[in-house]
């Protein structure tokens, strides 16, 4: 069973839009194998995108431990058995186990107490050491050891990052790209039986992974390596938290966290990179910096990003009625999205002829031009009547390109 021949069953049941969704999970497990800091990944799609059908086909895969439901005695229950055996999950994985939720949306509808507790437990066994005392004294010490975590979730998951904090920052993000809604309905109108397709597909997920063998760690190409370092300071400012103000008319901002420092965002990239150049022999090609490239956007929250995207494409700014009119929802949430970016000092606020005006920082245009590969065209975006009174000097086209970033500086 080689990848190609893997992909080639997933399809026959599957109608895929996304080219690179079947390399990625494989490129994970094999780098939750390695020697290296365990990568956590959600994949991130609507209800019924096939998300689920694709985790779930990774059961058989050595090493993948199933999770329905999340409670904070999951990790450590305190519990014994009559034969001394604990009841604790974390007492019971094999080193490089993969937890797997097929559906981690569940979660994030627990209240906020049950989430407190559980983001505490999950930071600190991603960081390899969770010690659990108990009243009953069965003790949970667990040390040293990694597990690596792989979930699906709806895009609910966006706004409750914020509320995640830093357990969010230990998490990749990889949108799934969906296929045409009736193209997917015609397939599944001819398939009412699901079992046929999970059995083949589960089957030669195992086949492919199960018999793949693990080499030893190559390194990261320079190139590879300065693109990722360059996202990831990035795109760790851009998913910085904010926290506002509930229960208030306004939303204001209370609180701007300070941003993450990029060294685990760029360990993670780059560790997944080492999954995906081991399904090659130890090459990295081009679609695999691509793969890694969009991960890493992919990590930031998703209207936060798509602001970023216009401001990136209209160069002399948006207003805050031009982007949302573009983007077909009220001027007050596109608002808080563009205050946020602004908290974070990835772009800029003014006002012009009494309108607001946002505008994307110089030294972030070339970088996001070239990864999200917009090409700008110069103007100010602004809802109709904003735009006639917009002096002549802010709706001409750009010079030239604003490509000032290059991939290969030190």
């Amino acid at each position: 069973m080689t990848l190609e021949d893997l992909e080639a069953v997933v399809k026959k049941h599957m109608l895929l839009a996304d080219p690179h969704i079947i390399k990625l999970l494989c490129g994970f497990i094999v780098a939750s194998r390695l020697p290296i800091n365990p990568p956590w990944l959600f994949i991130v799609g609507p209800p019924s995108g096939g998300k689920t059908k694709l985790l779930e086909a990774l059961l058989s895969v050595e090493g993948m431990v199933p999770i329905d439901n999340l409670t904070p005695k999951t990790f450590a229950s305190g519990m014994r058995g009559k034969d001394g055996q604990s009841y604790s999950l974390l007492d019971n994985l094999m080193p490089n186990d993969t937890l797997l939720f097929a559906d981690f949306t569940t979660f994030i509808q627990k209240d906020e107490r049950q989430q407190g507790e559980i983001i505490g437990q999950m930071r600190r066994i991603y960081d390899g050491r969770f010690n659990n005392k108990t009243g009953n004294g069965v003790n949970v010490n667990w040390e040293n050891r990694k597990i690596s975590i792989i979930a699906g979730v709806t895009e609910e998951i966006y706004p409750a990052l914020a509320s995640f904090g830093t357990m969010g920052e230990r998490f990749l993000l990889w949108e799934f790209l969906q296929a045409d809604d009736y193209e997917l309905a015609e397939m599944a109108s001819h398939n009412l039986d699901d079992k046929p397709a999970k059995v083949e597909m589960e089957k030669a997920f195992a086949e492919f992974l199960n018999n793949f063998q693990i080499p030893a760690i190559t390194t990261i190409d320079e190139t590879t390596r300065k693109q990722i370092r360059d996202l990831s300071v990035f795109v760790c400012k851009a998913r910085t938290g904010v926290r506002r103000k509930k229960y208030h008319r306004d939303n204001p901002i209370e609180q701007i966290s300070k941003s993450e420092k990029p060294p685990r965002l760029v360990k993670q990239i780059l560790g997944l990179g080492l999954g995906l150049q081991a399904l090659n022999g130890g090459t990295m090609s081009d679609d695999d910096r691509h793969l890694l490239c969009k991960i890493a956007l992919d990590s930031i929250p998703s209207m936060r990003r798509k602001c970023l995207q216009a401001l990136t494409r209209y160069t002399n700014g948006v207003t805050t009625r031009g982007l949302a009119g573009m983007m077909n929802l009220p001027p007050e949430t596109v608002r808080l999205h563009l205050q946020d970016l602004a908290a974070m000092e990835l772009i800029k606020y003014s006002t012009i002829s009494g309108h607001d005006q946002w505008r994307l920082h110089d030294e972030y245009r070339g970088l996001v031009e070239v990864y999200e590969g917009i090409r700008p065209i110069g103007d100010i975006l602004a809802a109709k009547d904003e735009k006639e009174a917009i002096p002549d000097e802010f709706n001409l086209p750009p010079d030239e390109l604003s490509s000032s970033y290059n991939s290969s500086s030190e």
